[in-house]
């Protein structure tokens, strides 16, 4: 009786300590949105963002966004897209990746584009 008692009791710490390994890793950091949309933000703020999504230079926004530290301790990358949808930059594929837009309306011009943040880690 005893034996059994304390298998159940030791399939329970097991089980246990298994369910908090996945809660933990399917947490989103509930952090990584707003601190892109407030990097983007930030930019716009400086007006160095239009000027860059203008000439399609997502390098550069990303070297902009590295800069700022609403992004210290994730990975990033950014993708500017025209409204025709045609996109310049890296979309990273996978389950733990979020993403942050702002729309600018252009620099010297009329021309909308919107500048995608991809934040993970």
């Amino acid at each position: 009786m005893m034996k059994t008692i304390e298998s159940l009791m030791a399939g329970m710490m097991i089980l246990l300590f298994v369910a908090a390994l996945n809660a933990n890793s399917l947490q989103a950091p509930s952090r990584a949105p707003a601190q892109g949309q407030r990097a983007l933000s930030a930019l716009q703020e400086k007006g160095v963002l239009a000027p860059l999504a203008a000439a399609m230079d997502y390098a550069a926004i990303n070297d902009e966004l590295g800069s700022t530290s609403y992004l210290k301790g994730y990975n990033h990358t950014v993708e500017i897209c025209s409204p025709g949808g045609q996109c310049a930059g890296y979309a990273p594929k996978g389950s733990d990746v979020w993403v942050s837009g702002i729309l600018v309306a252009g620099y010297a011009s009329y021309q909308p584009m919107e500048v995608r943040v991809y934040v993970f880690r």
